[in-house]
């Protein structure tokens, strides 16, 4: 599988004979033309506002629940769902282009993925599994936490394990399970600490 398989689907989309004849194209049809792969593209899409520590307010909720939903359906080979509002947006060439040239700048950083490593790792079983941790870090993403890496550390666990899906590697399979044990503790370690505050304020009074 090529390392960078959302550059080329979307190249390939840009030489259309839809996008070619109209010069736009709806966001259904966008993802229709990825196929199979539509559902990891607008997941890997939606974990790039949380690949930085800042929580944004207001964003986390709604793409948290977006991200969840996708991943099922990408699990249970449905279709993908977004909005009608949405769906029925347009897309001109224009802005196809830039987004193919972010996305390749952007991905470009992860040209040290290589396809293939640990095969077993990309049994059946482990997909399931890895979407399960998918849908747990974006149920955890979409709780408004006005909280430094509340976004970023289940962000960044979404974006490697469904990058390892894609891109059918193991090792990355892998760090995705550590990061996800790392956010783990985390959280845990704020319900610790919130604990110990009220508890604390309470032996005050």
């Amino acid at each position: 599988m090529s390392k960078h398989i959302i550059i080329d689907k979307i190249s390939h989309l840009l030489q259309s004979k839809k996008i070619l004849e109209n010069k736009e194209i709806e966001v259904k049809d966008f993802f229709i033309q990825l196929s199979e792969e539509s559902h990891k593209i607008l997941i890997l899409c939606l974990c790039i506002p949380f690949l930085q520590p800042i929580p944004i307010p207001g964003l986390s909720t709604p793409l948290g629940i977006l991200i969840g939903v996708t991943s099922f359906f990408d699990l249970v080979k449905g279709p993908i769902w977004l909005p009608e509002f949405i769906q029925k947006k347009k897309m001109t060439e224009g802005q196809l282009l830039k987004i193919s040239i972010f996305l390749n700048q952007f991905f470009s950083k992860l040209s040290f993925v290589k396809p293939g490593r640990l095969i077993l790792l990309n049994s059946k079983l482990f997909c399931i599994f890895d979407h399960f941790l998918i849908f747990l870090s974006a149920f955890i993403l979409s709780l408004p936490l006005p909280i430094p890496f509340s976004n970023t550390l289940p962000g960044w666990t979404i974006f490697l394990l469904t990058w390892a899906e894609l891109e059918e590697d193991g090792l990355f399979k892998i760090l995705g399970w550590f990061l996800f044990i790392l956010m783990a503790f985390f959280f845990l370690s704020l319900n610790e600490g919130l604990q110990w505050g009220i508890n604390f304020i309470q032996n005050l009074f």
